[in-house]
């Protein structure tokens, strides 16, 4: 039985009072979905006719999508509840969603598909990994210990080679040769130029805020 004769069933039960006011909950498959209208067209399990219910609600009322809004996959299986009367129907539970949104008040929604979740429109990129972050940090951390080590070493053995030849005129040019060594050391390690981090090294793709 479609909608509309579900429609002049239900004025009729009501004139001639053989009308129960029992709202029957039934089971269907969807068959489309109209996300911005906020409903589903469902073949119910009593339908005969092969004809699908237009217009089932998603939420409480249409073109509504604040509130937690569940999305159900075509060909999924519902259970759906008559509204208010005969020809008014909206989804209780799905077997199957492909996206899952959330509206408070004014606040940006929050969306849940299939491997992401997106809230504040993502507009600063994906959130921070962790254990990439830490990574990052302790190559640079690491990179820095090793130049105070690098510089500390070079500098008490320029102190010690001063010391050993101060008041000796032969020492010098010893002095400037191990100093010349060190400064070749230095600048074969100021030469190794860090890798720059790059936004995908540290962010995680699939939560954006």
């Amino acid at each position: 039985m479609g909608q509309f004769e579900e429609e002049m069933a239900y004025h009729l039960r009501r004139a001639t009072g053989t009308l129960k006011q029992q709202m029957p909950v039934m089971s269907g498959v969807v068959r489309g979905v109209d996300e911005a209208a906020g409903t589903c067209a469902v073949e119910l399990s009593t339908d005969d006719n092969d004809q699908n219910t237009e217009g089932v609600l998603l939420n409480a009322v249409t073109n509504n999508v604040k509130g937690l809004l569940l999305i159900p996959a075509v060909n999924s299986h519902v259970w759906v509840a008559e509204l208010d009367g005969p020809g008014k129907w909206g989804v209780v539970k799905a077997s199957d969603i492909t996206k899952m949104t959330t509206k408070v008040g004014d606040t940006t929604e929050m969306v849940i598909t299939d491997g992401h979740v997106v809230f504040n429109g993502g507009e600063h990129g994906g959130m921070v990994k962790a254990p990439e972050m830490v990574g990052r940090m302790n190559v640079v951390e690491g990179d820095i210990n090793n130049l105070k080590t690098t510089l500390s070493t070079l500098l008490l053995s320029l102190a010690s080679a001063c010391a050993a030849g101060s008041g000796s005129g032969a020492s010098i040019p010893v002095t400037n040769l191990m100093l010349l060594t060190y400064m070749q050391t230095f600048t074969t390690y100021i030469s190794q130029v860090l890798q720059l981090t790059t936004q995908p090294q540290i962010e995680n793709p699939k939560v954006k805020h």
